[in-house]
């Protein structure tokens, strides 16, 4: 087990047989957690023809999954005074949990619900890709965010980087939930993630849950666009 230090946060590595890496820190100042799973996954991996998909997939994982409706997912955490969300950036995409320390076995349990076995239900899909349209175009009329965007697709030209993150309005309004399910399918895997813990737990205990809930987790489907 592997000590990384800097100097703010001490961490405990922990590399699983299937590539995920745990980082664990222990902070007993508040009883809390913070649960991160941290995926190789932006909108550096959209392919050429679709700019946002990264995004609207990270958007998706926790509205439905193989054990849980989307109220469920939200009400399991929130019950405990926690909260879920995610995220989608350059070249990550992931789910950032928050609960109190003693919801370690079941903040795990969800995250590795929604991070892994996610469905895409056609509903939430139409909900949500109505949303980013919807912001997209807001977007379109802020000249600095506009300005920005023109800035952005000089520089990558060529790239998927040369898109805003949530993309176009064209190309998010012609996704179809197959393609999030794909993505999902390529992309998310254990290879290309990294779970980082902090809070007031057990390090032992955290790789001990962390492993009997990580470690078979698989994808043979994984594949990554080099840019």
């Amino acid at each position: 087990m592997e000590q990384l230090k800097s100097k703010r946060v001490h961490f405990r590595r922990h590399h699983l047989d299937n590539g995920l890496i745990l980082l664990v820190s222990e902070s007993h100042k508040l009883p809390l957690i913070s649960i991160n799973a941290f995926v190789l996954a932006g909108m550096d991996q959209n392919p050429p023809d679709r700019p946002g998909i990264a995004a609207l997939t990270s958007r998706l994982l926790p509205e439905g999954t193989q054990n849980y409706q989307a109220h469920e997912v939200y009400e399991s955490i929130e019950n405990t005074g926690g909260n879920l969300t995610t995220f989608s950036e350059q070249d990550l995409s992931g789910i950032s949990l928050n609960a109190p320390s003693q919801e370690l076995v079941r903040g795990l349990d969800l995250l590795r619900e929604v991070l892994a076995r996610p469905t895409f239900p056609e509903d939430r899909f139409q909900m949500e890709r109505q949303k980013v349209v919807s912001q997209l175009h807001a977007m379109g009329d802020d000249p600095h965010t506009v300005a920005a965007h023109r800035l952005r697709s000089w520089i990558y030209q060529g790239s998927p980087l040369q898109y805003p993150v949530l993309g176009t309005q064209e190309s998010v309004g012609d996704l179809d939930v197959h393609e999030l399910r794909k993505f999902h399918l390529q992309k998310y895997s254990p290879q290309n993630t990294i779970l980082v813990i902090v809070g007031a737990v057990d390090a032992e205990d955290v790789f001990s849950q962390s492993v009997e809930r990580f470690s078979t987790w698989q994808n043979p489907h994984y594949s990554r666009l080099q840019i």
